[in-house]
C-alpha cells in the first residue's frame, strides 16, 4: 500500500451497469447470487495482497498494491471482462427460464473507474476515492460497459503522511459501510 511501503497501488471502483434494472426485474435471491458471484470474480481475478470489498449494492472497490499504472489498468480490464463473461448458469430456480441473460435480451456489464497513486503520494483518501469515482461516473456517462483511468501524479510526502492515508481511506470505506468481499459469499 502507497501509505506503508511507498509502493505504487491503483485504487478501482467497479459497478454492475443497470443493475437498477436487475434489482426491479428479478427477486432479491436472485441479484444476491448473481452479487455473490460477481465478487467471487473478482476475489478470484486479483493477487492475494489487494483487497476486494463490496461498498454498496452493486458497487465494489479493489486496491492494488505495488502496482504499476500499465499492470493496474490491464487487471481493471480483466475484471471488466470478466464479469461481462460471468457464468450466471443454474440461476433459472431463482425465477429465470434460462440460466443466460443473455437469453432474455439483457446483458451483465460492468463499468470501472480507476485512480493510480504513484510512489510515495500525497493524497488524503477521500481524493484518491473521489479520482476513481469521477472516472467511474465517466465510464458510465459514456455508456458503461467501460473502463476510465485518472493517472495524473500526486506530490510526495512523507512515511508519516503515507500512514496516514492508509488509515484515513480504511476508516472512510468502514464508514461507508463497506465490508470484506468474503462477507458477501
Amino acid at each position: 500500500m502507497v501509505a506503508r511501503s511507498g509502493r505504487p497501488a491503483m485504487l478501482l471502483l467497479l459497478t454492475v451497469d443497470h443493475f437498477q434494472g436487475l434489482q426491479h426485474t428479478r427477486s432479491s435471491e436472485w441479484v444476491d447470487e448473481v452479487v455473490r458471484r460477481i465478487a467471487g470474480v473478482m476475489s478470484r481475478s486479483v493477487r492475494p495482497q489487494d483487497l476486494v470489498a463490496r461498498c454498496g449494492s452493486d458497487e465494489f472497490a479493489v486496491i492494488l498494491t505495488d502496482c504499476n499504472a500499465a499492470d493496474g489498468s490491464m487487471v481493471a480490464e480483466r475484471l471488466r471482462e470478466r464479469v461481462e463473461h460471468l457464468a450466471l448458469t443454474g440461476l433459472d430456480a431463482k425465477d429465470m427460464s434460462s440460466g443466460d441473460l443473455s437469453a432474455k435480451g439483457m446483458a451483465l456489464t460492468a463499468s470501472v473507474g480507476a485512480a493510480f497513486a504513484p510512489e510515495w503520494t500525497r493524497c488524503p483518501a477521500s481524493a484518491w476515492l473521489d479520482r476513481a469515482d469521477t472516472q467511474l461516473y465517466q465510464a458510465k456517462a459514456r455508456g458503461g460497459n467501460l473502463v476510465c483511468l485518472d493517472l495524473d501524479p500526486l506530490v510526495a510526502v512523507s512515511a508519516e503522511e503515507k500512514n496516514m492515508l492508509f488509515a484515513a481511506f480504511g476508516a472512510d470505506l468502514a464508514a461507508a459501510g463497506a465490508h470484506t468481499v468474503e462477507d458477501s459469499l
